[in-house]
């Protein structure tokens, strides 16, 4: 669940509240909560036990939902579960984590996915961590059968898109593409369903089970970000969208899928979720890491404030996103495996923490530059990397790509010549758009141009009437010589066909609704019964008979509070686990605090003297 929605949900007087809470003093609700320096200050505004909850929420479920008891269960022992339950309950008198409600009445929390990976970055801020040791590029080897080039996900998406469109977008009476379709766009993906599968379980139901998952994640991107849209018996494609789209710039675009990404794999595994956010967190580009530094890292955070750290998901990830085409995998000298960024994943963050002038800044250093397409005397279409994704469609369109590489190679053949005019393209056409893109709009060689003039005029017949006449085409505007919207094959077929199986590939709680709760509840409230509780319990600390320590005990696990303990003269915090019979006797299990140790260890009741219930500050007076 993103904090838009949440906030959506919110009443104008429940807002009011969040926003007038001491931790956004100077400091606007929900705003603040996306931007890096305002996570930072409401992170040290937060008491003590909101921050260890906090820590223990992004470390142990990252965006996933998880329970109260969930949560008790997975931090380790350094602080009693009464003292976790307080400090998730000003966690969310904060506006930090938010409490729902699942279909059948069972009571979940979530951190908004949306705020995840920032205030990821902001825990390891504060713990001023060591930064990791780089790795010098002299000292990298390359794999053996390592994969070369990998297109990135927005490359590999366009020539998906491209081979949608060419093999056609029409499905069958089952709701799916035809296997032509499929065949063509799969071959587009080089990510395959064992590496999504290494990295969190994904589950399709419905029609998304007759697709390769690949191709149904492909889809299910197309359609969140609105470039295709989706009727009963045909694919539509929204030209304005899709235009848009191609003309963000690089990181910006490849940064916003790699948000998406995140969010289809990560909101339901806790594990994904964390090594993704410890991966991000390493975020220079171009800077080679060992992998097991970073496993390292995330492993003596994760065991200084879990009971059980999450299995590590970092080498599945690195294998995943180098696949996306995001990061370069190899390995040291030694043999230790080593990766390096190849986009800037956390650039969306920097530009939102930016004023504007800074904003614009950022914008134009990543802004792709408009590479000129370069053409050789027997027909090949050299296309730099950087070159601008809507003279990239075109090529798509109306070539053949031979090779793809950071140097992409195109060629105009007998096959282009008559998918070029099916679009309704006639040679002077095709000559203006290659013309369009060049160094200077330097004209085609003549050997090329008669080749183009001779091989279309072999499809003439195959012209649209609508597209007889170049006088609406704008020959400045690559983007806009060629209409590619396709319609549904009745043209009276307008109802949306909704695919609700690919719209909830990896979600178990597809169908779920979710009743968001907003309450205050007292302190207090945490601890039923305490008005009949005697007060020396909580008051004096004193010895006791063996039965009355038992019943207190009993108490503190009813409360999940510590007790305070003298023991062999030291006075000592203890975390009461269960209490267990042995030989007739009893005696308690649980775990002894010195400083910020936790031992475990069995009591028996002659093993301590002094005993009474602690309970967090100020709870006996609100």
């Amino acid at each position: 669940m993103k904090l838009v929605e949440i906030a959506g949900k919110l009443s104008e007087e429940q807002r009011l509240q969040i926003a007038e809470h001491a931790v956004w003093r100077g400091m606007a609700w929900p705003d603040s909560l996306l931007a890096r320096a305002c996570a930072r200050e409401a992170w040290r505004r937060l008491e003590q036990p909101a921050r260890y909850v906090l820590e223990v929420i992004m470390l142990g479920f990252g965006r996933a939902l998880f329970s109260e008891e969930q949560l008790l269960q997975a931090a380790k022992p350094r602080l009693a579960g009464s003292e976790l339950r307080i400090g998730l309950l000003q966690l969310q008198e904060a506006g930090i984590v938010f409490a729902v409600r699942r279909g059948w009445g069972e009571r979940l929390y979530v951190f908004p996915s949306d705020m995840y990976s920032v205030w990821y970055r902001e825990m390891l801020e504060e713990k001023r961590l060591p930064a990791l040791p780089e790795i010098d590029a002299y000292d990298i080897v390359p794999i053996d059968g390592c994969e070369g080039y990998v297109p990135p996900l927005s490359g590999q998406l366009l020539h998906a898109m491209a081979a949608l469109q060419n093999a056609g977008m029409k499905r069958t009476a089952k709701g799916v593409l035809t296997k032509r379709s499929i065949d063509a766009v799969g071959a587009q993906l080089f990510y395959d369903s064992e590496q999504l599968l290494c990295v969190t379980e994904l589950t399709q139901s419905g029609v998304a089970q007759l697709y390769p998952l690949p191709l149904a994640i492909m889809l299910l991107l197309a359609l969140q970000e609105g470039w295709l849209i989706e009727h009963k018996s045909a694919y539509l494609l929204d030209e304005a969208v899709w235009q848009a789209w191609q003309a963000q710039p690089a990181q910006v675009r490849e940064a916003k899928l790699l948000q998406r990404v995140l969010e289809l794999l990560c909101n339901n595994s806790a594990a994904a979720s964390v090594s993704a956010a410890q991966l991000c967190a390493q975020s220079t580009a171009y800077t080679w890491y060992r992998a097991a530094d970073v496993e390292e890292q995330l492993q003596h955070m994760s065991s200084n404030v879990l009971a059980k750290p999450l299995q590590s998901t970092i080498a599945a990830w690195s294998q995943l996103l180098r696949t996306l085409g995001w990061m370069e995998a190899a390995e040291d000298e030694s043999g230790a495996a080593v990766f390096r960024w190849l986009i800037q994943p956390n650039v969306l963050e920097e530009l939102d923490d930016a004023d504007n002038g800074t904003h614009v800044e950022a914008e134009q250093r990543f802004m792709i530059s408009c590479a000129a397409l370069q053409f050789t005397p027997d027909g090949d279409i050299y296309v730099q990397e950087d070159s601008p994704y809507a003279v990239r469609w075109q090529l798509e369109l109306i070539a053949e790509r031979r090779r793809t590489d950071r140097i992409t190679v195109y060629r105009m053949t007998e096959r282009s010549y008559k998918r070029a005019a099916e679009q309704g393209m006639d040679s002077a056409m095709v000559i203006r758009v290659l013309e369009s893109a060049s160094a200077a709009d330097e004209p085609l060689p003549e050997t090329m141009r008669a080749a183009i003039t001779i091989g279309m005029s072999a499809h003439g017949s195959a012209l649209k009437p609508a597209a007889n006449s170049t006088d609406s085409i704008d020959s400045t505007d690559p983007a806009s010589t060629v209409s590619v919207t396709l319609h549904a094959s009745n043209p009276n077929d307008n109802e949306p066909y909704l695919l609700g199986s690919i719209n909830s590939i990896n979600s178990s709680n597809s169908g779920q609704t979710y009743e968001l709760i907003f309450e205050r509840k007292a302190v207090r409230t945490l601890f039923a019964g305490i008005e009949s509780v005697p007060a020396m319990w909580l008051k004096h600390f004193r010895t006791y008979h063996h039965s009355t320590r038992r019943e207190l005990m009993e108490q503190a696990l009813s409360w999940r509070s510590a007790v305070k303990l003298s023991c062999e003269g030291e006075i000592k915090p203890f975390i009461p686990e269960r209490i267990v019979e042995e030989g007739g006797r009893w005696a308690v299990v649980g775990h002894l605090q010195e400083g910020e140790n936790c031992l475990k260890v069995l009591l028996q009741p002659d093993m301590w003297q002094e005993m009474m219930l602690l309970l967090p500050e100020g709870t006996l007076y609100y």
